[in-house]
């Protein structure tokens, strides 16, 4: 059993967000990718917050949707692998929901699911890496109905 942890650091009163849902779907994204018995940390946070954390780590001056930091190692308190943490910045996310023309929970997914297969090892950093991506998130939206 996979077990998720979120924090809520940060709301836009426009997007209420259930955890439960968060949860269910993170779940199913995990199990989908095959993924089982691990933890992933989420945290739900400002566009200042990722911001301070782009500069920091990607030295990119300017907010950004999607933070993954993969940790990959045995939690000793659980015995579950520890995948990493996803900082999510929900403003950013409901702006990019508004100029692709999408719900802003699609594009919310859209960034856990783009994470996680960070934090399994896929990037985008060549055309062809971005399109095994690209089709594979597209096909865990698909499972979640999106």
């Amino acid at each position: 059993m996979n077990k998720i942890n979120i924090e809520i650091r940060h709301k836009n009163k426009y997007f209420k967000l259930s955890k439960k849902i968060l949860i269910l779907n993170i779940k199913k994204i995990l199990e989908i990718l095959d993924l089982n018995n691990c933890e992933l940390n989420v945290y739900i946070v400002s566009d200042n917050f990722i911001q301070k954390l782009n500069v920091e780590y990607r030295n990119k001056n300017k907010p950004t949707d999607v933070l993954s930091f993969s940790i990959n190692e045995k939690n000793p308190e659980t015995g579950k692998i520890l995948l990493g943490e996803l900082l999510l910045a929900i403003d950013t996310i409901i702006n990019q929901a508004q100029e692709y023309n999408i719900t802003p929970s699609e594009e919310f997914f859209r960034m856990i699911t783009h994470g996680i297969l960070h934090l399994i090892g896929m990037t985008h950093e060549n055309a062809n890496k971005k399109r095994k991506m690209t089709l594979k998130t597209n096909e865990i939206l698909r499972c979640l109905n999106f």
